[in-house]
């Protein structure tokens, strides 16, 4: 029992130091699989998570509550460094970081269309908007749709050195801007 003392306390040392304010490390990658948020009416899919100690309260933003499987959690934002559609949530002594929904499905619709690996698309913009129509401000000349106001988001993305604009709601559903067809 005495042995594991020393251990105990440079552990307890690491940790303590990494709270420091500095620098924030690199996410681990770790993707953490079918996990899904909702937050302000949106859905989120977790991306990757990092250690607990590599962020401190001065690096967060606290935002609505969100809410998971498990129930409702607290959402974070980080202050600088992060991405505006970007949220974070406390989980099992790890820091889980979501997108939107939308935003995976307009990269693999993307990426598929072009023939591209989904490594070779970025992204440029994301905004959230309230679109005219339930088509998503999207529809072709022959369709009809309801029109009621829809939330959601304008994505833009680039790949092969162009870029391209998706519309969606919500929930995830994508389609692509009329200029795009």
């Amino acid at each position: 029992m005495h042995r594991l003392a020393p251990l105990v306390l440079l552990l307890a040392l690491a940790t303590a130091a990494c709270d420091d304010g500095g620098p924030l490390p690199p996410t681990d990658g770790e993707p953490v699989e079918g996990s899904a948020l909702i937050l302000k009416g949106a859905s989120y899919r977790a991306t990757t998570s990092r250690p607990l100690g590599s962020l401190n309260s001065s690096n967060l933003e606290e935002l609505r509550r969100g809410e998971t499987q498990e129930g409702m959690i607290d959402v974070f934002r980080l202050r600088s460094g992060g991405k505006e559609w970007e949220v974070l949530t406390r989980s099992g002594g790890r820091w889980v970081t979501w997108e939107p929904l939308a935003l995976d499905e307009a990269r693999r619709r993307l990426s598929r269309r072009l023939g591209a690996p989904e490594a070779q698309v970025s992204i440029r913009e994301i905004e959230r908007v309230d679109w005219p129509n339930a088509c998503l401000g999207a529809a072709s000349s022959d369709e009809v749709c309801a029109a009621v106001i829809t939330p959601g988001f304008r994505i833009v993305l680039e790949a092969r050195s162009q870029e391209h604009v998706y519309h969606s709601d919500l929930q995830g559903n994508v389609r692509r801007a009329p200029d795009e067809e």
